[in-house]
């Protein structure tokens, strides 16, 4: 179930424990609940159906879980309170983390209760999907291949409208069932999201069923006319594009004048309040320019500026990139992994002398230590492919992301919700699964922090998904 507070702000119970909300756009609160807030909010994310923690707890005492000392007098909490949620518990609440819920709960209103700790967790818990959400949490949709751009490194390989796309009745359709799946966020994508026939009512049946909607753009078509309408249809950020300055860029994206365009929509979006992400491809030929680009893109107002490394895949794939055998870098695109890790360090000094309140990440990191002068730049990343998210094809095919296209469903043959807990999702589940990981990922100390990085990368380059990411320098 989803609660609002405010118009603004959106929760989601998990089954199991997990708490997930949008606050403004954001996924931060410093709302402060009471224990027995707390206490409730734990067991409705356990129940999933509205009751009083009082009943419940009656239950578990009826059950022979619980065995109660004194008169069971609890105080229902307001329902309409949220909290952060616990990285270490988002999907299930570990034994001792609900004990301690439930006992400061009991003392906090004078209920002395004894907990059989195996039965308890035996009955309630044990078994349970933990390893991803009942539904999922954010997903990503494209909705066409068209494309104005010939981007030489494309991973979706765009430019054509494919000859089986999916019909507007079935991208409503898909809306209309993850909406109904109670997703928190969906980034509309492409191809070129613009192009596609009646776009903005595609848009805006997206924002009335579902909390936040983004959009991915090269941002060539955004005037000051479409911002007021992406505004107006109740897009929640805008993602563009950039790989760089100007001359850099235009060559790359296969378009004259691309880059100019792209800093005129940022402007048009920012003058409406609307959120803007700006995301650069990086590759060898343009770690100087992305650097360049940093200060101007704090000076437009962007809210996020993201360096991601090329991925072997698409118009990038190894075919192309004449890789060498071992690892190291000899094509025109991918940066060695010291070459990598130099550059990281590179752009964090780089971010650390601008003073804006844009947020610079590059990502992965591979655990490097930046306690002492990170104060800027994000490094944080975990891939929550079919953890909390999925991505639907513009020909209606499901996979875990754009660089992982494993095909696990058709939504045309079935349900969102069925692929999603299916044998071939559990299937390919186990590719994202840290213990299974090879070579030096096997012993490593931060094997858990970044799950051996992209098994996309790993795949493309040595066809096995378990050999950790091709940019990792351990």
């Amino acid at each position: 179930m989803i609660f609002r507070k405010t118009k603004n702000t959106h929760v989601r119970f998990e089954r199991y424990g997990g708490f997930v909300y949008i606050l403004n756009g954001t996924n931060q609160s410093k709302t402060k609940i009471t224990d027995e807030n707390e206490a409730f909010l734990f067991w409705l994310a356990v129940n999933g159906k509205p009751q009083s923690l009082n009943d419940k707890i009656q239950e578990w005492i009826a059950k022979g879980y619980l065995e109660a000392v004194g008169p069971v007098l609890l105080r229902e909490a307001n329902k309409n309170l949220f909290f952060e949620r616990s990285r270490e518990d988002k999907f299930h609440p570990k034994p001792k983390i609900v004990l301690d819920k439930l006992e400061q709960y009991s003392s906090s209103v004078g209920l002395n209760i004894a907990i059989d700790e195996r039965m308890f967790f035996e009955k309630e818990f044990i078994g349970k999907p933990a390893d991803y959400t009942a539904t999922p949490l954010l997903a990503t949709l494209g909705i066409t291949s068209l494309c104005n751009f010939k981007c030489r490194y494309c991973g979706n390989d765009s430019g054509r409208r494919g000859k089986e796309e999916l019909s507007l009745k079935e991208i409503f359709g898909l809306l209309r069932e993850l909406g109904n799946l109670q997703i928190l966020k969906l980034t509309l994508t492409g191809g070129e999201p613009l192009l596609k026939e009646r776009f903005f009512e595609i848009l805006r049946f997206a924002a009335e069923r579902i909390p936040r909607v983004t959009v991915t753009s090269n941002g060539s078509l955004i005037d000051k006319k479409i911002s007021q309408r992406l505004k107006k249809e109740g897009v929640s950020a805008l993602k563009i594009s950039i790989d760089g300055t100007e001359d850099f860029h235009d060559k790359n994206r296969g378009y004259k004048g691309a880059y100019q365009k792209a800093l005129q929509a940022i402007r048009y979006l920012t003058a409406e309040g609307i959120e803007v992400r700006v995301q650069s491809t990086l590759m060898r030929e343009n770690t100087g320019s992305i650097v360049e680009l940093m200060p101007v893109l704090s000076g437009l107002g962007a809210r996020v500026h993201s360096i991601v490394p090329v991925s072997p895949i698409g118009r990038a794939r190894p075919q192309r990139l004449r890789r060498s055998v071992g690892g190291q870098a000899s094509g025109d695109l991918m940066l060695s992994p010291k070459e990598y890790k130099d550059y990281v360090l590179g752009v964090n000094r780089a971010a650390k002398e601008i003073n804006s309140k844009t947020v610079f990440e590059i990502r992965p990191v591979f655990g490097l230590d930046f306690k002492n002068n990170l104060e800027v730049l994000s490094t944080k990343y975990k891939c929550e492919a079919l953890k909390t998210t999925f991505e639907i094809t513009p020909t209606g095919k499901v996979v875990p992301c754009s660089f992982f296209p494993m095909e696990m469903g058709d939504i045309r043959i079935s349900g969102l919700q069925d692929i999603w807990v299916s044998d071939r999702a559990h299937q390919i589940r186990r590719v994202f699964d840290d213990k299974l990981l090879e070579g030096k990922c096997r012993d490593c100390q931060i094997r858990k922090e970044c799950g051996g990085g992209c098994p996309a990368n790993s795949y493309a380059i040595y066809k096995k998904h378990h050999l950790g990411d091709v940019y990792c320098w351990k």
